[in-house]
C-alpha cells in the first residue's frame, strides 16, 4: 500500500486540503489518489488535488535542473498562492 501524505491547511487539522503531485508514472500513487480523493468527498472536506503530465518527482526544485519543470512550477505556484489567498485569508 501507498500512503500519500496530505497537509492540512488549518490551525486544528480541519482547514482544506491540497495535493500536487507529478505524473502518474506510478500507478500506485494514481490509485491512492483516487482513494483520497474519494473520502475526503465523502467527509464533505474541501480539497483539490492536481498532475502535472510531464513533471518529475522535485519538478519545483530549480537546484536540480534534470527535474525542474519551470512551467509545472510556476502553475503549481500560481495554484498555491491563489489557494492561500481563498482559505487563510
Amino acid at each position: 500500500m501507498v500512503r500519500l501524505k496530505l497537509v492540512p491547511y488549518g490551525a486544528d487539522g480541519a482547514g482544506p486540503w491540497r495535493r500536487h503531485r507529478y505524473r502518474w508514472d506510478d500507478l500506485r500513487l494514481a490509485n491512492a489518489w483516487h482513494a483520497y480523493d474519494a473520502a475526503l468527498t465523502a467527509a464533505k472536506v474541501t480539497h483539490e488535488g492536481y498532475v502535472y503530465e510531464g513533471a518529475q518527482h522535485g519538478f519545483n526544485n530549480d537546484a536540480t535542473a534534470q527535474r525542474y519543470n519551470e512551467a509545472a512550477s510556476k502553475l503549481a505556484m500560481q495554484r498555491t498562492v491563489a489557494w492561500f489567498k481563498k482559505y487563510l485569508a
